[in-house]
C-alpha cells in the first residue's frame, strides 16, 4: 500500500467533509506545509461545500503551518491537534473559532484514512 501523501490527503478532504456540520461557515483556510511532501494548499468552505486548491488563498481566514508529516499524522489520528499546537508542530494564525471547529468538519475516521493509522 502506498504511503499517504499530502496530495492524496488534500484530494480526500472534499470527500470526508461533513457538510452537515458546516452550516454558516464561509472560510478560506491556507495550509502552508514544509518538508519533502510540503507545499501550499487552500481549503475553501462555502455553502456547505468544500473545495481544495493547490495554492494559497489570497485572503485566508485561517492559516495552518506545519511539517507535512505532522499534518498527515493529525488527519490520521496519530497526533492530537492540541498536542501538535502545544509542542509547536502546528501553528495557527487567524480565526481561532474556525480553528476550533475544524475537527468537526472532517471525518478523520473514514476508512480511507484509517488504514494509515496503524503501521
Amino acid at each position: 500500500m502506498p504511503d499517504l501523501s499530502i496530495e492524496t490527503l488534500m484530494s480526500l478532504l472534499p470527500e470526508i467533509f461533513l457538510a452537515e456540520n458546516a452550516a454558516g461557515i464561509s472560510a478560506a483556510i491556507n495550509f502552508e506545509l514544509s518538508g519533502e511532501d510540503g507545499g501550499d494548499w487552500s481549503v475553501l468552505i462555502r455553502d456547505k461545500i468544500c473545495n481544495v486548491l493547490p495554492h494559497k488563498a489570497a485572503q485566508p481566514d485561517l492559516i495552518l503551518q506545519a511539517h507535512s508529516a505532522d499534518i498527515l499524522s493529525v488527519f490520521t489520528g496519530r497526533l492530537d491537534p492540541a498536542r501538535a499546537l502545544l509542542f509547536g508542530k502546528l501553528k495557527m494564525t487567524g480565526d481561532m473559532s474556525l480553528a476550533l471547529r475544524l475537527a468537526e468538519l472532517f471525518n478523520t475516521r473514514d476508512d480511507r484514512l484509517r488504514h494509515w493509522k496503524t503501521d
